[in-house]
């Protein structure tokens, strides 16, 4: 699957396309194609679901939540002279697992969205990897908001609505096959399709 950048006129880009029956796209100023017009589609599909997912769960739910959840928690895991040695022993433990990971997924959050930025302009495999990091510290924020939550004995926790953000990971990985997979297989056809070498060297007359 073909996929080239470049500043072209729609013009050119329609005759292009009526040519080699080609699916192209145009984002911002750049025009790229893909080998057929169904994978074309489909990456328009998961582009624009990676783009939701990623606006209620890393933008919305992500910062604004990270940051208004980090304010309560440091607002409540605050310990004082009254409070017994036991009791502020396990405030401390719970402040060790709640704050850090709250500040991964305030973290993380942020990456996912300069991956679907990065996604949109066409970089997939770019993208793939900036998820793959926020998908590893989602993960991680994930296990230590409940550990916190276990400690304070709550059955309930923000920590699921960290996880769909795996989601836009699976989004730019699955881009990234549609596009690069079949590009390497017209590129191996084409080193099937080649003739082989001579292996007579060229003769005298």
């Amino acid at each position: 699957m073909a996929k080239n950048y470049k500043l072209e006129s729609k013009k050119k880009i329609k005759e292009k396309a009526a040519a080699d029956g080609r699916f192209y796209i145009k984002t911002g100023l750049f025009h790229r194609y893909v080998a057929s017009r169904m994978s074309g589609i489909v990456i328009i599909v998961l582009e624009v679901l990676s783009l939701i997912i990623t606006t209620i769960f890393a933008m919305v739910l992500g910062i604004f939540g990270s940051v208004i959840m980090g304010q309560e928690y440091a607002g409540s895991l605050v310990v004082t002279d009254s409070m017994s040695e036991k009791t502020a022993e396990l405030i401390n433990s719970i402040a060790a697992y709640i704050l850090p990971a709250n500040n991964m997924w305030l973290i993380s959050s942020i990456i996912y969205i300069i991956g679907t930025f990065v996604l949109i302009l066409g970089f997939s495999r770019i993208a793939s990897a900036i998820h793959g990091s926020a998908t590893v510290l989602t993960l991680v924020s994930y296990s230590m908001m409940m550990s916190a939550h276990d400690l304070m004995g709550s059955e309930r926790s923000p920590a699921a609505i960290m996880m769909p953000c795996i989601f836009i990971t699976i989004i730019s990985v699955s881009i990234a096959m549609l596009v690069f997979i079949p590009r390497w297989l017209d590129k191996k056809n084409e080193r099937d399709s080649a003739p082989a070498p001579s292996i007579l060297g060229d003769k005298e007359d």
